[in-house]
């Protein structure tokens, strides 16, 4: 059960935010490839760990399987209901409390960005977040929007837990999304280089040519 319990979170809401906050596979920036791993990682383990595992690895995926690759169907309520009441709800409580009071005027001393802040300032919720009135409601109304998000992606990822080709698709748009936000990324650096470049050329045979 522990191991359904992090697949859903890592298929789920650790995945999903790849796409919803553009990961970018920029090699040479330490923060964003960071990020990526961080995200990846745990949906590309889970997904060797649920569909590749053998009897001589010795990792028990469902109880009562005879074979690593007999299928394993559970209802998808009964596993989103564990995945919430054995980790997500007390990981929001935790957060809250590490983040939002314990750490909090450290971060701001620091000037460190939270999730929290990045969601605030942009993205869809953040016309929803400035409605509310109050720091500490605002800060409840996201992490229940941060629920409601997290219960919506694990259903989703329920399905990849019954289906190998579903789970391979969901990886590979999410990894193909991942390098085609870091190619537009070199993409466009490049030409704003090639840009300024070709400026300072033009500059110089300007200067040049009124010197003459």
């Amino acid at each position: 059960q522990m191991f359904q319990i992090i697949f859903l979170v890592a298929n789920g809401p650790l995945a999903w935010s790849m796409l919803a906050f553009n990961h970018s596979m920029i090699f040479h920036s330490y923060p964003h490839i960071t990020s990526v791993f961080i995200h990846a990682s745990p949906m590309l383990l889970t997904f060797g760990l649920r569909w590749h595992s053998t009897e001589r690895s010795g990792f028990i995926v469902c109880d009562g399987l005879a074979e690593p690759g007999e299928p394993c169907t559970i209802p998808s309520t009964k596993m989103v209901h564990a995945a919430l009441t054995k980790f997500y709800l007390l990981w929001i409580f935790c957060y809250y409390i590490a983040v939002f009071v314990v750490m909090n005027d450290y971060i701001r001393k620091k000037g460190f960005q939270t999730l929290y802040d990045r969601v605030t300032e942009k993205g869809p919720l953040r016309r929803v977040l400035q409605m509310v009135d109050g720091g500490h409601l605002k800060k409840v109304v996201y992490l229940f929007c941060h629920l409601m998000y997290g219960v919506v992606t694990m259903f989703i990822a329920t399905i990849y837990w019954q289906s190998y080709l579903g789970h391979l698709l969901f990886i590979i748009t999410i990894m193909t999304s991942t390098a085609w936000n870091g190619g537009n990324f070199y993409f466009n650096a490049f030409s704003r280089q090639q840009d300024a470049k070709l400026a300072k050329i033009a500059t110089e045979s300007q200067t040049k040519h009124k010197s003459e």
